[in-house]
């Protein structure tokens, strides 16, 4: 079976259409998936900061930035 390859564009572009609460748990699991979670204080806090982040940005209050640029400037930081 072939696997499927989504890109980063495709997830933020279907992320978009979810609830914020939805989005800050998927950012949750993948966090702990990558890192291995984090302790309580430190994960509600989050949890609240990316459902703010989320809404501000489905308000137009913030405009979000390319994952493409993100990506970019984490490789020039990791690269120095």
């Amino acid at each position: 079976m072939k696997a499927m390859v989504i890109t980063l564009d495709q997830i933020v572009e279907e992320t978009a259409q979810l609830p914020a609460d939805v989005v800050a748990d998927l950012v949750e699991r993948i966090l702990v998936v990558r890192h291995g979670g984090f302790g309580p204080g430190v994960e509600n806090a989050w949890k609240k900061e990316s459902q703010l982040r989320v809404k501000e940005i489905a308000a137009g209050k913030v405009e979000g930035i390319p994952a493409e640029d993100v990506m970019a400037r984490a490789r020039r930081i990791v690269q120095k």
